[in-house]
């Protein structure tokens, strides 16, 4: 596609497989066990959660700053 944002479904699919593709090269490139991936991906999705929950409260933090500010003028 030229220069057209993606739907966000067809950009999370794209995303998806573009994940699993480096999983599937880094687990080659380390002779990985799924036993030791699951848990790697594990501790990666904490990290993610966390990161997660930080963006919704600043995003909750800025709205309400936006609708402080929209109020005083």
């Amino acid at each position: 596609m030229e220069n057209k944002e993606l739907p966000i479904n067809v950009a999370m699919e794209y995303a998806k497989n573009d994940y699993v593709k480096s999983i599937n090269e880094i687990t080659a490139k380390y002779n990985l066990p799924m036993c030791l991936v699951e848990s790697i991906i594990g501790s990666i999705f904490f990290e993610i959660k966390n990161i997660s929950r930080q963006e919704l409260e600043n995003n909750i933090k800025n709205l309400e700053k936006e609708g402080e500010a929209n109020e005083n003028n």
